[in-house]
């Protein structure tokens, strides 16, 4: 979102960072997090487990996301 002036960030992420501008940190997140499209294209990437472990804690409660997002920035130009 930093470099939008440099590279094309598409349609949906340039009107999440229009509609959040001004908001923040926390509001900015909770606004990525509610996206549908992110969530989906994000979720489209997760490593399909032919196995279930019982015990597995990271399935997330009532105040525990079990989402997550992964940022990219530009490194020696």
């Amino acid at each position: 979102m930093n470099q939008s002036d440099k590279i094309d960030i598409g349609q949906e992420l340039s009107q999440i960072r229009t509609f959040t501008n001004g908001m923040t940190s926390k509001d900015k997140g909770l606004t990525i997090g509610n996206s549908d499209t992110i969530r989906e294209v994000h979720n489209s990437f997760a490593r399909q487990d032919p196995f279930t472990i019982e015990d597995d804690d990271r399935t997330g409660g009532k105040e525990e996301d079990v989402f997550h997002f992964i940022g990219y920035v530009p490194n020696n130009g």
